[in-house]
């Protein structure tokens, strides 16, 4: 995944990937180190920039307009609290079941992963809940069930 968006930026320069790395990536200054080298030895004289290493994914939601992860609970977080989110499950086959709307955001290729992105950069958040039918997922549709 992280070699097609790569290519992608390579082919779209506008689009500057910010990665967040796992908190296991930052919990000492040796793990910091290893992931910073092997992050700049995938990208190389690809731009990109790293996440607020001092906070937390989740409180840096709103810093980046789609997030892109192969699987992560932060992906169904950031959905949950209203935010753009795109799965990258290219080994994972059985992945999301078929009959869910997890299939609309979930890229299974470049070609899917380059549509995506730029698809849903142009739309704006509602519009995005909306087309890919992810209300489900969306803490209002949720929040107003439980009180209901």
């Amino acid at each position: 995944m992280l070699s097609d968006i790569k290519a992608f930026v390579l082919k779209n320069p506008s689009y500057i990937p910010v990665l967040y790395l796992h908190p296991r990536e930052r919990n000492s200054d040796t793990q910091l180190s290893k992931a910073l080298v092997h992050y700049k030895k995938v990208f190389g004289k690809v731009e990109f920039k790293f996440g607020d290493f001092q906070r937390s994914t989740k409180a840096q939601f709103a810093h980046c307009n789609i997030a892109i992860a192969a699987g992560s609970n932060t992906i169904y977080e950031r959905l949950y609290a209203g935010y753009k989110s795109l799965f990258a499950p290219y080994y994972q086959k059985q992945f999301p079941i078929k009959t869910s709307h997890l299939n609309s955001i979930s890229a299974r290729s470049y070609e899917d992963l380059e549509t995506m992105i730029l698809s849903f950069s142009q739309i704006n958040t509602n519009d995005y809940f909306e087309s890919n039918q992810l209300w489900d997922y969306h803490h209002s549709k949720l929040s107003n069930e439980q009180s209901a």
